[in-house]
């Protein structure tokens, strides 16, 4: 049983999965939001037949403009819709309970860099065996560890014995 782990952004959309594999997806290159969320479609049902069983996504934050959120949140919604067409149930969590289930705290401290906070994340990443390339994939692969109890195991959420929220 796989689960996947999507970090939605205006940009990039980082990407891990528990078998090790990861990255990101470029939103830029494409002429415009709907050719660019068509190409998101496609990949996520690819990744979705290739059998994944849970479907982790991180919920946007609230600071973006009008634009860029109507286009994140198409991605988060076309994700869940995607899922539910192949019976795959789906986890949100925003990022700041990621970070606190990951790290144990959801900020940085007092006088910490935003790039030492990010290190921090990154190498505990790390040390759950996962090696993303990018700072998108990190992201996503600390929302997989933080779904499956901040372990590279499979999520308790799995066993049938607690019900998903949608």
């Amino acid at each position: 049983m796989t689960t996947l782990a999507i970090d939605p952004g205006v940009s990039y959309l980082g990407w891990c999965r528990s078998d090790g594999q990861s990255g990101t997806m470029l939103f830029k290159p494409y002429q415009d939001r709907g050719e660019a969320l068509c190409g998101f479609q496609n990949w996520l049902g690819n990744q979705m037949a290739d059998g994944i069983s849970l479907l982790a996504i991180e919920r946007p934050g609230f600071r973006m403009n009008a634009r860029d959120a109507d286009f994140v949140y198409g991605v988060v919604w076309a994700a869940h819709s995607i899922a539910f067409r192949f019976d795959v149930p789906r986890r949100e969590m925003r990022a700041d309970s990621v970070r606190k289930a990951l790290i144990g705290r959801a900020r940085r401290l007092k006088g910490e860099s935003d790039r030492a906070f990010d290190a921090v994340i990154r190498e505990a990443v790390r040390e759950r065996g996962f090696s993303p390339e990018s700072e998108h994939a990190v992201d996503a692969a600390a929302l997989l560890c933080a779904v499956s109890g901040g372990e590279n195991r499979l999520p308790p959420c799995l066993d049938g014995t607690k019900q998903l929220k949608p």
